[in-house]
């Protein structure tokens, strides 16, 4: 997940979809996980389990530090660590 390089240099738009990419990612591969079809996106976070993560990308003047821990939050949400620049 890149979301955390963006977060670093302040692009909040790379940022959020970056992390909502990862959110619907990871419902996919819990829905497949439990061999459910999934035609679309449409309640797909839903169905997962992660509608928690709704909350978490929500916000109206995220500050660089907010996309920061906005990041750690919904990697451990998704259980998915975030990756780093190396």
């Amino acid at each position: 997940m890149f979301a955390t390089i963006y977060a670093d240099i302040g692009e909040r738009v790379a940022c959020q979809g970056m992390l909502a990419s990862a959110i619907l990612c990871a419902a996919h591969s819990r829905l497949t996980g439990r061999r459910e079809w999934a035609l679309n996106e449409k309640r797909l976070v839903q169905r997962a389990g992660l509608r928690h993560t709704d909350t978490l990308l929500l916000g109206d003047n995220q500050a660089l530090v907010d996309l920061t821990a906005t990041v750690t939050q919904v990697s451990v949400a998704i259980g998915i660590d975030p990756l780093r620049a190396r």
